[in-house]
């Protein structure tokens, strides 16, 4: 074993004691490596400090993470990486919850028109009945994607990808749109 090894295994035998020095020694000796890790993935000094942050206090709050007979340098590393994208994933997601929202909120003047048997014989037609029920729910009704959640007993997730599919539905639909067209231009 290298000189290296055998102190990172002291290292880890010394956190695992609760050691708050060998804690602040590995802190100081490898948050370099996981910040550098995290900003190569996240482009960002913000959220590599956060990756950097939650990973250590991870490891203070749950020494037994850390395995004096693996490399503490190889499970940082990868802790990083995966923690950055787990980051991005979730900026990700809201970035894109926070679209769709814009983009219903844009909508929803034109959509609550939906007023005419032709109108909503066509929705019957397109959408599912699920998802005709979410529409008009949300559109007619004026409920929020939280409410309607909790009525059908489902997430506030499905419920927004469930319109979002609907809206994608009736968009491709020539009759929906020569239909809510006509409704529209009176």
């Amino acid at each position: 074993m290298t000189r290296g090894n055998l102190g990172d295994k002291l290292l880890v035998m010394q956190i695992k004691t609760g050691s708050k020095q060998a804690m602040c020694n590995l802190y100081e000796k490898y948050w370099r490596l996981v910040f550098s890790v995290s900003l190569k993935i996240t482009h960002s000094s913000e959220d590599s400090e956060d990756v950097t942050q939650t990973i250590f206090c991870r490891i203070i709050s749950n020494p037994s993470l850390l395995d004096e007979e693996k490399s503490i340098k190889d499970y940082l590393c990868q802790s990083a990486r995966n923690e950055s994208i787990d980051l991005l994933r979730k900026s990700s997601k809201v970035t894109c919850l926070e679209e769709e929202e814009k983009y219903i909120a844009d909508e929803k003047p034109v959509a609550s028109k939906i007023e005419t048997s032709e109108l909503l014989e066509t929705m019957s037609e397109v959408l599912a009945e699920t998802e005709l029920a979410i529409i008009l729910s949300y559109y007619q009704e004026d409920k929020t994607c939280k409410q309607i959640a909790k009525e059908l007993g489902m997430s506030v997730d499905a419920i927004t990808s469930i319109l979002t599919r609907a809206r994608r539905k009736l968009r491709e639909s020539e009759s929906f749109v020569k239909i809510a067209k006509g409704i529209t231009d009176k």
